[in-house]
């Protein structure tokens, strides 16, 4: 995705779009240090794993997430803040380096957490269309190996925006990072709901035994789980999608006011998307629960109350 304030960059700001300003520099500089202490806790615990139950292959797509949501947090947050409040105090066009650092880092890592949650939303459509044979299909090596086409592909993708106009790299971008991710993310999600409703109503008609009742209460914890994952990052994107395609298609909009603050608040909107993938992705989850607890030391009562709750909610991640 590409950030639209490029062109209102080259203009000096009027009092209306240096209050939006201001208010974007201070949120981000908000933003920025929760996205960092809420991924670096969670990176922690996956690598510290106190009870050993995160040796299975989708962590490291909670790994790779989790990486680039601090990278977002510690670098490309903190530079848009940086620019924000540059461009507030100078009214001017400010530094042009930090500009188009920011807007490169910020593409970049943006295109990462969408593409590997898209992943992830096929991981979990897997796990409960092909249950059995799940575990032949997803492996650590083959996560991995996808983890490291999506950080690759998505370098070389930001470096093409050199070699064409900027108004056809962002129409490339928006379908192929934006459109088509949240297409295949909903037909995910859906098919798992049907997925799930059917196997729900067919052990209706059977004697459940305590396996199955815990196995379906997983497929239903992960269901409702990754329902609130791609509701956030739809949420998230949609300011992007409207201003780049505004942008685009509708220029003479772009002077309004109400374009003004969506331009500038859009990115500042899907940051709040990466402070919050800890705790949407992991610590919702039972397992992350019990870890966070154990590592930094939580009170027995509390870890009392996790492990009882862990009877009822099962392993999360897998079956």
């Amino acid at each position: 995705m590409v950030f639209l304030s490029a062109t209102r960059n080259q203009t000096t700001p009027t009092h209306f779009e240096l209050n939006v300003i201001l208010a974007t520099a201070y949120i981000s500089a908000v933003l920025s240090p929760l996205t960092c202490v809420g991924n670096g806790a969670l990176l922690y615990i996956l690598f510290k794993d106190p009870f050993k139950k995160f040796r299975k292959p989708t962590t490291l797509f909670i790994v790779s997430l989790s990486l680039s949501d601090f990278v977002s947090g510690g670098l490309t947050q903190m530079l848009y803040s940086a620019r924000m409040f540059m461009r507030f105090y100078s009214k001017a066009q400010g530094d042009q380096g930090l500009f188009w650092t920011q807007k490169m880092v910020n593409h970049f890592m943006i295109n990462i957490s969408v593409l590997i949650v898209t992943v992830m939303s096929i991981d979990r459509f897997l796990s409960i269309y092909k249950p059995f044979k799940y575990k032949v299909i997803v492996t650590s090596r083959r996560v991995a190996t996808c983890n490291a086409i999506i950080w690759v592909y998505s370098v070389l993708f930001t470096l093409t925006s050199f070699t064409m106009s900027r108004e056809v790299f962002m129409q490339i971008d928006l379908h192929l990072h934006t459109t088509l991710p949240v297409l295949v993310m909903i037909i995910c999600y859906v098919s798992m709901y049907v997925l799930i409703r059917k196997k729900q109503h067919r052990r209706v008609n059977l004697e459940l035994n305590t396996r199955s009742e815990r196995s379906l209460r997983i497929q239903k914890r992960v269901s409702a789980t990754v329902f609130m994952v791609i509701f956030l990052l739809f949420i998230g994107l949609m300011p992007f999608f409207v201003v780049v395609s505004i942008g685009i298609d509708f220029p003479v909009f772009t002077e309004e006011k109400w374009f003004i603050v969506m331009n500038y608040t859009c990115l500042p909107f899907l940051f709040v998307n990466s402070a919050l993938n800890p705790w949407l992705y992991a610590w919702r989850l039972t397992d992350y629960r019990q870890a966070f607890f154990a590592i930094f030391h939580i009170k027995t009562m509390v870890m009392d109350i996790t492990t009882s709750r862990s009877t009822n909610d099962g392993s999360t991640m897998e079956k």
